[in-house]
C-alpha cells in the first residue's frame, strides 16, 4: 500500500489488513471485509458510521533507544486494545517531524491493535523525502502546494477525546541497561 498506492490527502478502502499503513502517508486508508469490498467495486456508496477522532498530540523527538513501536505501544496502554474501536487516530504536534514516512506507515498498521478504524499523519518533510526516494516526487511537489491548508491538522481541531502532549523522548519500552549486557540466570527457571 505505502509504496505503490498511498499520497497524502487520499481516502483507500482495502482488504488487505496492512491498509492502514497508508496513513504514513497522510492517507485514510481503512481496511474492511469482503462484503464492503464488493460494494466499493460495484459503485454502491460505502457507508460508515460517523467515526469519533482520537488526536495525539507528539512532542519530543525520537532519539536513543525510542522507536515508532513505542509510540504506539505507549498508545495502546493508554487506550487499551478496545479504546480505538470506531475512531481514527490523528497524530498531530512537533513530535511527528522526526518520524520517517515508513515509522508512521509502522504505528498506523498498528492502530488496529487498539480498534481503530483508520490512523492518520499530517504531511511532513520525511513523507516528501519517502516520496521522492520511491520515485514520486510529483506527488511530493502536489503535496507540499497544498500541505499547510489541507493536509495538516485544523487548528482549533476537535477530538472527542485526546492523548495531550505525548513525549517521543519518554515512551521507549527498551530495557536499561541493554538486554544484551543483562546476565542471563546460571540454571533455567524451576
Amino acid at each position: 500500500m505505502l509504496e505503490n498506492y498511498a499520497f497524502p490527502g487520499g481516502l483507500i478502502i482495502g482488504t488487505d489488513s496492512h491498509t492502514p499503513n497508508a496513513g504514513g502517508l497522510g492517507m485514510a486508508a481503512i481496511g474492511v471485509g469482503g462484503a464492503d469490498a464488493v460494494d466499493v467495486m460495484a459503485d454502491i456508496p460505502w457507508e460508515l458510521k460517523a467515526p469519533k477522532v482520537i488526536g495525539v498530540n507528539l512532542t519530543g523527538k525520537l532519539s536513543g533507544w525510542t522507536s515508532p513501536k513505542d509510540v504506539i505501544l505507549k498508545v495502546a496502554g493508554i487506550l487499551t486494545v478496545k479504546g480505538g474501536t470506531g475512531a481514527i487516530v490523528e497524530y498531530f504536534g512537533p513530535g511527528v517531524d522526526s518520524i520517517s514516512a515508513t515509522g508512521m506507515a509502522t504505528i498506523c498498521n498498528m492502530g488496529a491493535e487498539i480498534g481503530a478504524t483508520t490512523s492518520v499523519f499530517p504531511y511532513t518533510a520525511p513523507m516528501a523525502r519517502y516520496l521522492k526516494a520511491t520515485k514520486r516526487a510529483d506527488v511530493a511537489a502536489e503535496a507540499d502546494v497544498h500541505a499547510k491548508e489541507l493536509l495538516q491538522a485544523d487548528a482549533g481541531a476537535k477530538y472527542d477525546q485526546i492523548i495531550a502532549s505525548m513525549s517521543l523522548c519518554r515512551t521507549s519500552t527498551a530495557p536499561s541497561p541493554p538486554i544484551w549486557r543483562t546476565p542471563w540466570p546460571s540454571s533455567p527457571p524451576p
